[in-house]
């Protein structure tokens, strides 16, 4: 199944989505095919540093962050799409992105204290809060 099957096909929404995720996955990408060994890497437990840093600056938990706190808006096509294209390159990538975001982030978003949610999402937004 192919991750844009994921993205409705006429809203103003997805083209601005396409991007992000082809953004997205032009730095998985480069990360697992150009600047490691998908071998070096699938040999240690878990996702190294620098690997982490440079996925977190396309910033994509955003995707499970409300509009109104900086985020992409929560939508669920979205979400599914990053998880398809981290899961294509690495099962821990994957695994950590949506263990914060579907096991942290969407349940905080519906159920989260109202005072908290500023700080909390600008935290995994600005601060870089993942893993």
């Amino acid at each position: 199944m192919d991750v844009r099957s994921y993205l409705p096909d006429t809203s103003l929404s997805s083209v601005e989505f396409s991007s992000f995720l082809g953004q997205f996955r032009e730095k998985l990408d480069h990360i697992f095919n150009g600047r490691a060994s998908q071998d070096e890497l699938s040999r240690k437990r878990g996702v190294p540093p620098f690997v982490m840093r440079e996925i977190r600056s396309c910033n994509p938990l955003s995707v499970y962050i409300p509009e109104e706190y900086g985020g992409r808006g929560g939508h669920i096509h979205e979400g599914q799409a990053v998880l398809a294209e981290a899961s294509y390159q690495s099962l821990a990538l994957s695994l950590t992105i949506g263990i914060n975001g579907a096991l942290f982030l969407q349940p905080f978003t519906k159920y989260g204290k109202e005072e908290a949610k500023a700080d909390v999402f600008q935290r995994f937004l600005a601060q870089d809060n993942m893993g």
